[in-house]
């Protein structure tokens, strides 16, 4: 299942629109599901934020893609997380890990406030020692 939120034009549209035709292309046969312009909002709806491309998949997990409209040429320089991109790009400098890195910690948090979820902890390798200790029932 791949669902689109909001597509309404705005700058690197066209790229996310690209990856996410590819991500959608790769994963439509497996145990996955994905979001295109996956919303989260602060407390109180304080702020928004928007996930590029959310997706969940069975065998990989929860993958953050941060998507960014440019091309090779645009890059002047990459020091470890900061893009330096050339004057035709809105911006001087991008630094794409940081912001997938922020929106999936912002899904994690809110996702572990959730009291509807089950929280369980298993512990399979002990059955013998609580058995020899009497905690069988």
């Amino acid at each position: 299942m791949f669902i689109e939120g909001m597509v309404e034009y705005r700058p690197g549209i066209d790229a996310e629109r690209y990856v996410w035709k590819k991500v959608k292309s790769a994963f439509i046969e497996r145990e996955s599901f994905g979001f295109l312009h996956f919303p989260m909002f602060k407390e109180n709806h304080a702020s928004k934020r928007e996930i590029d491309i959310l997706l969940v998949d069975r065998d990989i997990g929860v993958t953050v893609i941060e998507v960014k409209g440019i091309n090779i040429k645009q890059i002047q320089g990459i020091q470890g997380h900061i893009w330096h991109v050339t004057k035709d790009y809105y911006a001087s400098k991008g630094e794409p890990f940081n912001q997938a890195e922020q929106q999936l910690n912002m899904l994690c948090d809110d996702i572990e406030k959730k009291d509807s979820l089950i929280r369980a902890r298993f512990l399979p390798i002990v059955k013998h020692s609580f058995m020899s200790r009497a905690f069988e029932n």
